[in-house]
């Protein structure tokens, strides 16, 4: 898994990285949303973790809808300590993120969040490229393991 984070305290993106690397995963770090887009666009990123409060002009949400335009499908996970209201959890849904951690959170919560969406991706990206017909039908796949996944297949899974 390659993993995007885009925030600018330098310490929580670093104990981000490192704790990504412990699980055996790459990352890279982007300190505005802007840097972030240019890593989008360049690499094969498979989460993004964005922090709301963004220094050069663009915040995690305008941010969000970013790069949700450029790849629809693309789990976006906010972490924030200084937008924590259940007012900015909703609108952060509401902008196309997949989870909402307040910072200070512990890594276990971000992995428990981020791994069973990861799950769900691999599961439908590995029968449409292996088997187009079931991912076509739906075949082989329970109703619940596609329930929170918002991806072309979504719709014809229900």
């Amino acid at each position: 898994m390659f993993v995007l984070i885009v925030e600018d305290d330098p310490t929580v993106s670093e104990s981000l990285r490192q704790a990504f690397a412990a699980d055996k995963h790459e990352s890279l770090a982007a300190f505005n949303a802007l840097a972030g887009l240019e890593l989008l666009r360049s690499h094969p990123v498979d989460l993004i973790l964005l922090d709301i409060n963004l220094p050069g002009g663009l915040s995690g949400y305008a941010a969000c809808e970013a790069y949700k335009n450029l790849r629809p499908q693309l789990p976006v996970i906010f972490i924030t300590g200084a937008f924590t209201s259940d007012a900015d959890a909703r609108l952060a849904y509401h902008m196309g993120a997949s989870g909402f951690l307040r910072k200070p959170f512990a890594v276990e919560e971000l992995f428990a969040q981020q791994i069973p969406l990861l799950d769900k991706l691999v599961l439908l990206a590995d029968i449409q490229q292996n088997d187009p017909w079931r991912a076509e039908i739906g075949c082989g796949l329970h109703r619940t393991e596609a329930d929170d996944v918002d991806v072309p297949l979504r719709s014809r899974l229900k």
